[in-house]
């Protein structure tokens, strides 16, 4: 079929987005947002669906709405009757006030510094991954934090599909800027051969535009030098719009993913307009940036362009987006030596050609290119999915919970499938609120404060607390420069690097690092706004109206010994014997979210089985305190290792139900055959066999190498 981009809409203005995000990203505020550019993105992406339940079915609770829009796993005003008595699912019952207190500075969820943290078993790089993945399939530009939201008026803002279009864009009819078919556009190099996001330069406060001379693209060669001759680009200096806004919205996504948060700049609503070839084309014009104090008139801001901008937010996943970029790039020069194919020299054979013939031979170097282009897509998707399956989710729900989603079913998120089964049509995916409101924003909970970037860059603060007229922190929207270059051996383990050097995680529990409740000081949101991401985590999850953890849980049938009371902390500040769901959700990891010991043997970092809950918790334990006492006893561990049920199945269902669903709707994916899989590295991991690993795509990609 073919594929054709639909424009996402927005609903009002983006709406309180922080100064520095504002001056720093914001592109033009009119409807047209970011297009797809994968095979999903077609003109019924946001239709409704019929999911066509059964009488009494009580597990398909999704909505028939559009699939622009989020959804339910649990019904509010529902009953149910699957553990214990009957109740009806109603939202969790506290107060904005309440909940900042839960989440207030120097409160209970506030981990004063890094130091009075212990490492987890997951490398500190499986969090930046993780908001990747996450804005790839949401973004919420509707819901604020001073009130709740009615179900009909959420909005999803990206196709809620695994298709990577935050590394293609539109696809080359609608971002061609991006493309140099069949590969795609990187930036400025950086050093060592490691390239920048394809960035343009504009000037804060209607200060002029300052064009600079672009360099000269060098001619095409043949594919052992493709590399190099892709890399010289122009720099694109022109001035945008940003929207200014006034009340008080999620800003998350600009702290390591969540699904809400209205961060993401718009792309252009029209396609640039052609542009000679074979120069890469370039986003329209736009007017200046409204004066802004956090920028003095003629501020230089470059904003990365890409699939989606929010992609740009910190060094780290920015520097991630370009290895997925050069990743396709070293794909496409596989696909090209296999087929034993040398575009320069059909280029220059073209060149030299006149009339007829110079015709047949453009019309036959474009379509070579375009094939070549879409069996790299095809690939490179292939093996994200297989990231996300083999190396990811293992280490976040545990590897027996991604095997028990895969063998036995999904029974919350589209238990039935992707296909009607009296139509034959296919079904469209939408995100769970329970999923982008709470489960997913388990990630905040493994932030640290500071990073190691390299050898030659460590201790760097996340944002605002760098110290010295040099100093550096680790914010994006600008030119990533050598001292902030990553070095990926301190952020993923990979195939010959120093596993010594990897940098660890927080565990998944209920507190986070200073720099999350210190918002304000790095410039993230304004003075005088909620200062701390974990109250405005809780009052999110009141925005979505969403349950508490002890009804999901009672709702999904799990044993009365496996549901958590209340700890102190949750008592103490709302007075109410119900957790929010976020914060359940932590609280389980931390108290369920364990490994056996002898799981310390395999390579994946001790993503072994996960332990059988049934036997941990074979008593009636009812204080958290109590709790984590019995599971350090019985398993060594003092948890926090993977999510526990109610968070590691709202996560596996969903992850896996959209790898499943593009599988089903494409035939590629997971499904997809490798042209190329000898030439990619694997980690072989014991008792589970070759597995594919972020780490092994950085090396694949050639940005693996360790900086000096």
């Amino acid at each position: 079929m073919t594929a054709r981009p639909k424009a996402h809409r927005t609903r009002g203005p983006l709406a309180a987005l922080t100064a520095l995000l504002l001056a720093a990203c914001a592109l033009p505020a009119h409807a047209g947002a970011i297009g797809h550019g994968s095979p999903l993105a077609v003109d019924d992406l946001y239709r409704g669906n019929n999911l066509n339940r059964d009488p009494g079915d009580t597990v398909q609770t999704q909505t028939s709405v559009s699939s622009g829009r989020f959804i339910r796993l649990f019904e509010l005003n529902r009953r149910y009757q699957t553990s214990g008595q009957p109740f009806i699912m109603q939202p969790h019952q506290s107060t904005v006030e309440q909940l900042r207190q839960l989440g207030r500075v120097d409160g209970p969820m506030h981990e004063q510094s890094d130091q009075e943290s212990r490492n987890s078993n997951v490398p500190s790089g499986y969090v930046f991954f993780g908001q990747f993945v996450d804005h790839d399939v949401t973004f919420d530009t509707v819901s604020s934090l001073d009130r709740p939201i009615r179900d009909s008026d959420t909005e999803n803002a990206r196709t809620p599909a695994l298709d990577l279009d935050c590394v293609y864009g539109g696809g080359p009819d609608r971002t061609p800027y991006l493309f140099d078919l069949p590969y795609l556009v990187e930036g400025a190099e950086i050093a060592q051969g490691r390239r920048d996001l394809l960035r343009r330069t504009t000037f804060a406060n209607g200060g002029a535009s300052r064009q600079a001379s672009a360099p000269a693209k060098p001619a095409a060669q043949t594919p052992a030098q493709a590399a190099p001759a892709r890399q010289a680009q122009p720099q694109v200096q022109q001035q945008q719009v940003r929207q200014q806004t006034t009340d008080s919205s999620d800003i998350n996504n600009a702290i390591f993913g969540g699904g809400g948060g209205a961060t993401q700049p718009q792309q252009p609503q029209q396609p640039p307009a052609a542009q000679p070839a074979p120069q890469p084309q370039q986003p329209p014009a736009q007017a200046p940036v409204p004066a802004n104090p956090h920028f003095p008139a003629g501020a230089k801001l470059d904003v990365a362009l890409i699939g989606d901008p929010r992609n740009d937010e910190n060094v780290v996943i920015s520097q991630l987006q370009a290895a997925f970029i050069a990743y396709h790039n070293k794909v496409v020069d596989h696909l090209l030596a296999k087929d034993g194919i040398n575009l320069a020299q059909l280029r220059r054979n073209a060149d030299a050609a006149t009339g007829e013939q110079r015709l047949q031979l453009l019309a036959d170097l474009d379509r070579i290119s375009k094939n070549v282009f879409e069996r790299a897509r095809n690939h490179v998707i292939h093996y994200y999915h297989r990231m996300i399956v083999e190396d990811f989710l293992p280490r976040i729900i545990g590897l027996d919970r991604v095997q028990a989603i895969r063998t036995k079913g999904r029974k919350l998120y589209y238990p039935r499938g992707w296909i009607d089964r009296q139509t034959g049509e296919r079904v469209q995916p939408q995100i769970p609120l329970e999923f982008s409101g709470a489960a997913y924003r388990f990630a905040h909970s493994m932030v640290r404060g500071r990073y190691k970037l390299s050898t030659n860059t460590q201790g760097v603060p996340l944002f605002g607390f760098a110290e010295g007229p040099n100093a550096k922190d680790m914010r994006g929207f600008s030119p990533i420069d050598y001292d902030r270059m990553i070095d990926w051996a301190f952020f993923f383990t990979m195939p010959g690097s120093d596993r010594n050097l990897v940098q660890s995680s927080r565990p998944i529990d209920t507190r986070l690092p200073t720099a999350l409740f210190k918002l304000h000081e790095g410039g993230v949101v304004p003075p005088g706004d909620v200062v701390s991401l974990a109250a405005r985590n809780l009052n999110r999850g009141r925005t979505y109206q969403l349950p508490s953890g002890q009804a999901v849980a009672r709702a999904m049938g799990l044993p009365r010994s496996l549901i958590l009371a209340p700890d102190r902390a949750t008592v103490d500040n709302l007075g109410v014997r119900e957790t929010p769901l976020w914060y359940y959700i932590l609280q389980e990891a931390k108290q369920q979210g364990v490994r056996p010991l002898e799981a310390a043997k395999f390579s994946l970092a001790n993503a072994g089985p996960l332990a059988e809950s049934e036997q941990v918790y074979a008593q009636n334990v009812t204080t958290s305190a109590a709790q984590a006492q019995k599971v350090q006893q019985l398993t060594g561990s003092e948890g926090g290792d993977i999510l526990g049920p109610v968070g590691g199945t709202i996560v596996g269902e969903v992850l896996l139900g959209l790898i499943d669903h593009y599988q089903t709707t494409t035939g590629h994916g997971l499904a997809f055959t490798s042209e190329i899989d000898g030439r990619m590295t694997t980690t072989p991991v014991p008792g589970i066999g070759n597995v594919y690993q972020v780490g092994n795509m950085i090396v694949d990609a050639g940005v693996g190498n360790p900086v000096r």
